[in-house]
């Protein structure tokens, strides 16, 4: 098991079409307000088999810009490629991959807090007011 989702032709190896939209739309955007106060990059290491694909985010007082490959960052997250595509598609947490166990933060974990605002909630309607999906929200 090499934990890839993967539609139908797909390549290993290869994001999703809905997860390679999401983040052109973080170059396509350029700047995010809520992340004016940062300056930091947050790497995203993608494992996938015996491979290791390297994607990062530079923020620079909210400005965005996105490299690939092994660049210095403040944050390192790394979880297999199902994961990342979970979290690049607003559907999982970064928080809530690690507490899983199915992600690991090295360097700054508030970053890996913060690097969630990049990514859109992809069920807004699926969450209670707290944003816990809706079928947990307590009575």
């Amino acid at each position: 098991m090499d934990g890839t989702l993967r539609g139908p032709g797909q390549a290993p190896g290869e994001f999703t079409a809905e997860a390679i939209a999401a983040l052109r739309s973080l170059t396509a955007s350029g700047h995010e307000p809520l992340l004016e106060r940062i300056t930091a990059t947050i790497r995203w290491d993608i494992l996938d088999g015996d491979r290791i694909e390297q994607r990062s985010v530079h923020i620079e007082h909210g400005d965005l810009s996105t490299a690939s490959g092994d660049v210095p960052a403040d944050c390192v997250i790394t979880a297999e490629r199902a994961v990342c595509e979970e979290l690049v598609s607003g559907r999982l947490t970064s928080l809530a991959a690690v507490l899983r166990g199915a992600a690991a933060v090295d360097g700054d974990p508030r970053l890996a807090v913060l690097g969630q605002r990049l990514f859109r909630r992809s069920q807004p309607a699926a969450s209670g007011p707290s944003g816990v999906p809706a079928e947990r929200t307590a009575p």
